[in-house]
C-alpha cells in the first residue's frame, strides 16, 4: 500500500487553572477517504522545524494538505477582516515552511482540500476573497443563517484536466462550508473548476502531473457516487509515483 501523509489542525486551549492543554486535531474522515481508496494512512505532526519530519516525509508517496482557518491576510498584502477566523499561529506558521518544503523540495503527488489549497494559491503569488457575502451576486457558499454545516452547489471543471479524469465529470454538485474565497492564482498553478457564480472551486500545480486542489470537501462526500473517485485516483498517483 501507499503510505499517504495526512497533516493536522492545531488547537490552543488553557484550563482555568492555566495549564497548556493545546492538542492536535485530525477528522477521521481523512483518515477514512484514504483508507477506502487503498492508501495506508501516516498521520504528520506539527512540529517548530520541517527538518524533524523530513525522514518520514522520505517513505511517504503523497500528501494530503488539509482543511484550515484563515491565513493571515499580510501573506498576500490585504489587511485583516472583521470576518475572518485565523488559525493559531503555529499552525500556519508549519503549513506554509511544510508547504514549500513539499512543493520545491519534493515530487510527491499532493491532495489539497479547503485550506489547503488556498494555502498553495497564495504561496504561488495570489490573493483571496476574505468574505464571500461582501462580494455582489455570489451563491451561498456557507449557511451563515442556521449555522448548518454545510450547503452545496454545482462546480464546473474544465475538460481534460487531472481533475476531470479523476472524477470522470465536467459538473458535479460538491459540499460548501467556506467564507473565504481565491480571487487570483499565480503562474505555477491554473484554475481548473469553478462554481456557478464564478467563484475559483479547484486548482492544479503547472509543473507536477498529480497535485490538486479542491475548496469543497471530498472526504465528507464518501457516500456520493463521484466524489471518492478522487481519491482513488490520487492514491493511485502516489503508488505509481513510489513504484
Amino acid at each position: 500500500m501507499a503510505l499517504i501523509g495526512i497533516c493536522t489542525d492545531h488547537v490552543e486551549f488553557t484550563t482555568e487553572g492555566g495549564k497548556d492543554r493545546s492538542y492536535l486535531k485530525l477528522y477521521p474522515s481523512y483518515v477514512e477517504s484514504v483508507i477506502r481508496a487503498g492508501g495506508t494512512p501516516v498521520v504528520l505532526p506539527i512540529v517548530s522545524e520541517i527538518a524533524v519530519l523530513r525522514p518520514l516525509v522520505e517513505k511517504l508517496a503523497g500528501v494530503v494538505m488539509i482543511g484550515a482557518d484563515d491565513y493571515p491576510p499580510s501573506w498576500y498584502g490585504a489587511s485583516a477582516h472583521p470576518r475572518e477566523e485565523y488559525c493559531t499561529q503555529k499552525r500556519s506558521e508549519f503549513d506554509r515552511a511544510f508547504a514549500r518544503y513539499l512543493y520545491d523540495d519534493t515530487r510527491l503527488p499532493l491532495l489539497l482540500i479547503c485550506g489547503g489549497m488556498q494555502l498553495a494559491c497564495i504561496l504561488s503569488g495570489g490573493s483571496m476573497h476574505q468574505h464571500i457575502p461582501d462580494l455582489p451576486g455570489k451563491i451561498e457558499h456557507r449557511d451563515f443563517k442556521s449555522r448548518a454545516e454545510s450547503t452545496t452547489h454545482l462546480v464546473n471543471i474544465e475538460p481534460g484536466t487531472v481533475l476531470h479524469k479523476a472524477l470522470g465529470v465536467t459538473q458535479t454538485r460538491v459540499n460548501s462550508i467556506h467564507h473565504q474565497a481565491v480571487a487570483n492564482v499565480g503562474p505555477r498553478l491554473r484554475v481548473v473548476a469553478r462554481a456557478e457564480d464564478g467563484l475559483i472551486e479547484a486548482i492544479e500545480f503547472t509543473d507536477h502531473p498529480w497535485r490538486v486542489g479542491t475548496q469543497w470537501h471530498p472526504e465528507r462526500m464518501g457516500d456520493d457516487e463521484i466524489m471518492p473517485r478522487l481519491f482513488r485516483a490520487f492514491v493511485k498517483a502516489a503508488h505509481s509515483s513510489s513504484a
